[in-house]
């Protein structure tokens, strides 16, 4: 396995290469349903929500990512077929979306900190830096509605390739029978 797998750009190139044709979900989507959410999540809804996925991110995300490089690392371990090109190549994809996953769960923490930031209470008074406050608040709680939604997304695509992987295996189990 190629050692510049580990570069950002190079992620960033493999990551983008590995949902070209899925770039409009991967990009519109996300944005959005943080737009959406933004505009009609008030009060108990909004804490219920952001409870979900507070939980999910600090818990669910990393535990599921680690589980899932670690089966994959054995799976790509315990045999070598006439397969091995291809099943290289979807293990770097699952691996630097594994990567990018990390990120985007460290700015969707981050956000959710940042977009509970108080006001203030000198600023509160001028109406200006209120309003400014209000709509960076907003923009804030769009991104991290938005990144909640990316992140499930990659989770999506990890998910598949795990499930290409193990049907490639059964396969390979069956011809050998």
């Amino acid at each position: 396995m190629d050692v510049d797998i580990i570069s950002p750009k190079l992620l960033l190139k493999d990551f983008l290469k590995s949902i070209e044709g899925y770039k409009g979900l991967f990009f519109v989507v996300p944005i959005a349903i943080g737009i959406v959410m933004c505009l009609f999540l008030k009060g108990e809804n909004k804490n219920a929500v952001e409870d979900f996925i507070n939980s999910s991110l600090t818990s669910f995300v990393p535990i599921f990512a680690t589980i899932l490089s670690v089966y994959i690392s054995w799976v790509f371990t315990k045999r070598s077929t006439r397969h091995e090109k291809e099943r290289i190549q979807i293990f770097q994809e699952t691996t630097n979306e594994i990567f990018v996953l990390i990120p985007l769960v460290l700015f969707a923490i981050s956000a959710y900190f940042i977009s509970h930031l108080s006001i203030s209470q000198d600023l509160k008074f001028i109406p200006y830096i209120h309003q400014i406050c209000k709509c960076a608040r907003c923009v804030i709680d769009t991104i991290y509605y938005g990144l909640f939604v990316e992140i499930v997304l990659v989770i999506f695509m990890i998910t598949k390739r795990s499930y290409i992987i193990i049907m490639n295996e059964i396969r390979l189990l069956e011809a050998n029978k």
